[in-house]
C-alpha cells in the first residue's frame, strides 16, 4: 500500500468518538419518541420513556371466547373474587399457582368462593353441541369438585339438554356468561 493509498484509508474510516460513551439516561432519552412495528400494531414511547403504548392494528380482534372469558374474569373480580386463575389471559393479579388441568383437559378459569373451588369452561355458541366439548366434559368431571359450564344464554336451555344426553345434568351447572359481558359494559359507561 502506498503512501497516498494509507492516508485517503484513514480519511475514509470514521473518528473516533471524542465523548465518552452516551450514558444509559442520554440513550433512553433518545428513545422518546420511538416506534416498532410488529405484525399487531404498533409500539410507541413517549414523555421520556414513561409512556409505553401498544397500538392494534384496526384488523386484529378478539376472539369471542377471550371476550367472554374476561368480562367473565371481570365479573368475579366485582363479586370480591380474589384468587382466581384463567387460561388465554395475560393478567394482573392471576393466581397462576392455581392449577388449570383436570385430567387430560385444561379449564378456561379457576377460582375460590368462601373457600369452596370453582372450575369452569366457557363455551362459544358454535361449541355447545360439538363432540369435542362433550369428551372434554367428561374427561374433567371425574376430577372437578364444582363445575360449571358457561354458554351464552341462548344456549343455556340447548346445552342442559347436552348434559342430560350425556348423563352429567348432576355434576355440571350451567351457566349463561353473557349476563356478565352486559354487566362489565354497564361498569364502563
Amino acid at each position: 500500500m502506498t503512501l497516498g493509498e494509507l492516508s485517503r484509508y484513514y480519511k475514509a474510516m470514521p473518528p473516533k468518538r471524542s465523548s465518552p460513551t452516551p450514558s444509559f439516561e442520554h440513550t433512553y432519552r433518545q428513545a422518546d419518541g420511538y416506534k416498532i412495528g410488529t405484525p399487531y400494531g404498533i409500539l410507541s414511547v413517549s414523555q421520556d420513556g414513561r409512556q409505553v403504548v401498544f397500538r392494534l392494528w384496526d384488523d386484529v380482534r378478539q376472539s369471542i371466547h377471550n371476550k367472554a372469558l374476561f368480562s367473565y374474569y371481570q365479573a368475579l373480580i366485582k363479586r370480591g373474587i380474589t384468587k382466581v386463575n384463567c387460561d388465554h389471559l395475560e393478567l394482573p393479579g392471576l393466581d397462576r399457582s392455581i392449577d388449570l388441568h383436570r385430567g387430560k383437559a385444561r379449564l378456561d378459569i379457576v377460582y375460590f368462593d368462601k373457600g369452596r373451588i370453582v372450575e369452569v369452561e366457557l363455551k362459544t355458541h358454535r361449541e355447545v353441541g360439538i363432540d369435542r366439548t362433550r369428551l372434554q366434559l367428561t374427561e374433567m368431571v371425574p376430577h372437578c369438585q364444582n363445575l360449571i359450564i358457561a354458554v351464552p344464554r341462548q344456549d343455556t336451555e340447548n346445552m342442559n339438554e347436552v348434559l342430560v344426553i350425556i348423563g352429567l345434568e348432576k355434576q355440571v351447572t350451567v351457566d349463561a356468561y353473557d349476563l356478565y359481558e352486559n354487566e362489565s359494559e354497564e361498569g364502563e359507561t
